[in-house]
C-alpha cells in the first residue's frame, strides 16, 4: 500500500450536487459558483437546475434577483456572471476524503480485497490527475503501469477520464486532443483516428453510465474507473481505478467491478467528496 501526498486541487467546470443547499445565501453562491465555473458561455436555466437540484420556479427567481444585482447577466437563452461585479473568485476547497487518509484508505483497501485486484485513489492536481494512493488485492498476478505520486494528463488514462467526463466539451476536447498528439508509449494504438475513437469511447462510457473500462489500452492490462460524487457546487476531484492483468478482467466481469468501485465511491462521498 503506498500513499502520495495530496496535491494542489483545481475547478474547472460544473457538476450535479449530491443535495441542493438550503437558504438564499448559499443556493445564491451555488449558482454563482456554477456560472464561474462555465464560463463566459454560460448555463441554461434547465442545466442550472440540473447542476443544484433546486425547483425550476426558485432558480428563476434566485436568478432574477441576482440580475437585477448586477451578478448575472442574460446572455441568449443562457445565464452567465454579470459584468458589474467584475472577477469573482472561488477558491478550490481539498475534498475532505483527502484529509481522512486513514479512513479513505480503509475504503479503497475493502474494495481492492474483494476484488482482489489492484485499486489506485487519483485526485485533480494542476497539469491532470496525479495518482495518491494504490492498494493491492490478493491476486498473484499483479500489473503495476503507474506510480504513486505519478502525475498525468486527464486522457491519459482511466483515472483522469473518469473526471474529465464532468468537464465542458471545449476542455474534453483539449484534453483528447492533446493526449493523440503525443500518446502514451505503453498504449496499444497510434493512428489518430483510432485514439480519438476510443477515448470518445471512455468518455461516452462515463456519460451514459457513470463509469469506463473494458476498453483495450494498454496491453495486457484492463481497467475501470468511476469518479467519487463532489460536494455541492464543485466538480470531480477524486477517482478510483480498478487494474488488474487482462485475463483477470474480461468483458463479463467490468461491470462487477464498476459495481464495486462505484460503492467505494458512494463510501468516499460520504467521508467527503
Amino acid at each position: 500500500m503506498e500513499l502520495a501526498p495530496t496535491p494542489e486541487l483545481r475547478h474547472d467546470g460544473p457538476v450535479t450536487p449530491l443535495t441542493p443547499p438550503t437558504g438564499v445565501l448559499p443556493r445564491a453562491a451555488l449558482v454563482m459558483r456554477l456560472l464561474h465555473e462555465a464560463g463566459p458561455a454560460g448555463l441554461r436555466l434547465s442545466q442550472l437546475v440540473q447542476r443544484t437540484g433546486l425547483p425550476q420556479p426558485t432558480a428563476h427567481r434566485l436568478l432574477a434577483d441576482l440580475a437585477e444585482e448586477g451578478a448575472v447577466t442574460r446572455r441568449g437563452a443562457a445565464y452567465a456572471l454579470g459584468d458589474r461585479w467584475g472577477p469573482v473568485g472561488f477558491e478550490p476547497v481539498t475534498p475532505r476524503c483527502l484529509i481522512e487518509r486513514e479512513g479513505s484508505r480503509a475504503v479503497v483497501q475493502a474494495a481492492a480485497d474483494e476484488l482482489g485486484d489492484t485499486v489506485y485513489l487519483a485526485a485533480r492536481a494542476a497539469g491532470g490527475v496525479a495518482y495518491l494512493l494504490r492498494c493491492d488485492g490478493d491476486s498473484p498476478v499483479r500489473v503495476f503501469t503507474v506510480e504513486v505520486g505519478e502525475v498525468k494528463r486527464l486522457a491519459a488514462g482511466y483515472a483522469g477520464i473518469a473526471l474529465l467526463a464532468a468537464l465542458p466539451p471545449e476542455r474534453r476536447r483539449a484534453e483528447v486532443d492533446a493526449v493523440v498528439a503525443r500518446p502514451p508509449r505503453r498504449w496499444n494504438l497510434t493512428d489518430d483516428g483510432a485514439l480519438h475513437d476510443l477515448l470518445d469511447t471512455l468518455l461516452r462510457q462515463m456519460d451514459e453510465q457513470g463509469w469506463c473500462g473494458g476498453v483495450p489500452v494498454v496491453p495486457g492490462v484492463a481497467g475501470v474507473a468511476c469518479g467519487v460524487p463532489a460536494r455541492t457546487g464543485s466538480i470531480p476531484q477524486v477517482s478510483l481505478t480498478a487494474s488488474a492483468a487482462e485475463q483477470r478482467m474480461p468483458p463479463a466481469r467490468v461491470p462487477e467491478v464498476a459495481e464495486v468501485l462505484r460503492a467505494a465511491a458512494t463510501r468516499l462521498a460520504e467521508i467527503g467528496g
